[in-house]
């Protein structure tokens, strides 16, 4: 199963004036590339950015459509818990998920 391209942007704005996280920003916070600026997580080596993630999880506190059709692609795996009685699921990606959320971003993702 092919999933589609992630979005340009991090955020959206909203109709109702709210902004938004978008899938892309939500992929980016499961390995802690929304805090990049952390030391020692990004560097540049022979011209290629590279990133050591420090996390590899996202607390979705439901069952969330997009990271859905990850887990379908073999792209991400879940831990599955109750949350007020409703199901509930912990992503985490897999070693092809970071393959592909790096060839999007350019950025070669490797984990600690």
């Amino acid at each position: 199963m092919n999933v589609e391209r992630l979005p340009l942007e991090d955020y959206e704005q909203g109709e109702d004036g709210k902004t938004y996280t978008t899938f892309r920003h939500q992929l980016k916070h499961t390995v802690g590339l929304d805090y990049a600026d952390t030391p020692g997580c990004m560097y540049v080596r022979h011209g290629q950015t590279f990133f050591r993630s420090w996390r590899n999880h996202y607390d979705a506190g439901r069952i969330h459509p997009e990271f859905e059709k990850w887990v379908a692609a073999g792209l991400a795996e879940y831990s599955e818990y109750s949350n007020h009685g409703q199901p509930a699921r912990t992503y985490r990606l897999t070693k092809k998920g970071l393959e592909r959320l790096g060839a999007e971003l350019n950025v070669v993702i490797r984990e600690r």
